[in-house]
């Protein structure tokens, strides 16, 4: 099984921004950001847009939204 949203896992990672740190900014739970990583629950088009511009990444929302490779 291929992880979900690399992508957005990988501008996490580049930017050494943790599922602790974007669950906050996201003023959401980190188990809940976990779930929505993991592809158990969906982002809201808010969460998105929020999480591009926390990571202030130049993909478009479809680009880092991508579940698999």
């Amino acid at each position: 099984m291929c992880a979900k949203y690399p992508y957005l896992r990988g501008e996490m990672t580049m930017r050494m921004y943790t599922v602790s740190k974007m669950a906050k900014d996201l003023e959401i739970s980190s188990s809940t950001l976990s779930l929505k990583l993991n592809g158990k629950y969906p982002f809201t088009l808010d969460e998105a847009k929020k999480i591009k511009q926390l990571l202030g990444t130049e993909k478009t929302l479809d680009e880092l939204f991508k579940l698999e490779l």
